[in-house]
C-alpha cells in the first residue's frame, strides 16, 4: 500500500490517502484493531490524553468501523 501513497507529500496527505486506501479495501477495522492492540505502539504515536489512546474510545471505534464496513462499500478516489 506504501507505494500508491508516493504522490501523497506531507503527513496529512498521507494519512487521508492511506485511510481512504483502507476504506477501499474493506481493512480499515483490522489495521484499527492491530494498531489498538499494540500499546507501545499507541504510547509511541499519540498522547496520553488522545481517542486512539483511551481503551473505551478504541472499543466504540471497533463497533463503529464492523458497522461501517457490512453496510457500505467504498470506492473513493485518492487525489
Amino acid at each position: 500500500m506504501t507505494s500508491r501513497l508516493s504522490h501523497a507529500k506531507n503527513d496529512h496527505a498521507r494519512a487521508r490517502a492511506w485511510i481512504r486506501l483502507a476504506i477501499n479495501e474493506m481493512s480499515l477495522e483490522s489495521y484499527a484493531t492491530v494498531l489498538t492492540q499494540d500499546a507501545a505502539l499507541l504510547r509511541d504515536c499519540y498522547a496520553a490524553e488522545a481517542f486512539m489512546a483511551d481503551p473505551e474510545c478504541n472499543t466504540m471505534l471497533q463497533t463503529l468501523l464492523a458497522g461501517l464496513s457490512f453496510t457500505i462499500t467504498f470506492d473513493l478516489q485518492v487525489c
